[in-house]
């Protein structure tokens, strides 16, 4: 593959394990954006998003504008945007739910620690995102009733084949509330990772913690616990 050879001849200094990361984070960027790995801001997108809330302050439609941008961006980003909302549309139930996912995202910072957090896997056992600390950790957000999630997880399963050897991990975090549902899609997509849940489907409390709203969604996390991106979906899978 060219891009090894470039990235062998760059940094052949370097670890194999260093290599097989690095090189994996450049060939999403390379497939996905690098606004999905660095968080850079498209201003024209966070522009056309603020021009028609200033213009629309009470529309429905900015509120879901809003949802969409928040997908990508940080609280950063989103919280000035929420804040030029109309009060009337931040009363209605939809802005006051977003109002609580907002706040929810403030401790989500790329960059910056991810959250610590501790829940049950398919067999019961407690288990605490601290634990894979000193490997690169691929939190996922899914459900089995979720379509978009069960048809991205075969492209989830070849990048966890091809390195799962090279200090990466995957954590499954599922929305399902429904066990056997959970476990069943499980053994159907063949996801032979770590699965976690408390069966409390949006009041998950892991999902709430990192501010989740809708799913799929993901978070790399580096061995030293620092979230390096998000939403590594869809086209940043593809081999």
């Amino acid at each position: 593959m060219l891009l090894t050879k470039l990235c062998r001849r760059a940094f052949k200094n370097i670890s194999m394990v260093k290599f097989v990361v690095l090189a994996f984070i450049l060939w999403i960027g390379c497939i996905y954006t690098c606004k999905a790995l660095t968080n850079h801001i498209d201003s024209g997108q966070v522009n056309t998003v603020r021009a028609y809330i200033i213009n629309h302050p009470n529309e429905p439609k900015g509120l879901r504008l809003l949802k969409e941008l928040s997908f990508t961006y940080d609280y950063a980003i989103i919280a000035p945007l929420y804040k030029l909302l109309g009060t009337r549309l931040k009363q209605t139930p939809a802005g006051l739910k977003f109002g609580k996912q907002l706040e929810g995202m403030k401790s989500i910072v790329i960059g910056e620690a991810a959250p610590e957090f501790t829940t049950t896997d398919t067999s019961g056992n407690t288990i605490a995102l601290s634990q894979f600390k000193g490997s690169y950790v691929l939190l996922d957000f899914w459900a089995s009733w979720c379509v978009p999630c069960r048809k991205t997880n075969p492209a989830l399963v070849k990048l966890y084949n091809q390195f799962k050897a090279k200090n990466f991990v995957i954590i499954g975090v599922s929305l399902d509330k429904i066990k056997a549902a959970w476990i069943n899609a499980i053994k159907a997509d063949g996801l032979a990772w770590l699965q976690v849940s408390d069966l409390q489907y949006w009041d998950n409390k892991v999902a709430k913690l990192y501010g989740i709203q809708a799913i799929p969604q993901s978070f790399l996390i580096d061995p030293d616990g620092r979230l390096i991106s998000k939403n590594l979906r869809g086209e940043a899978f593809r081999t």
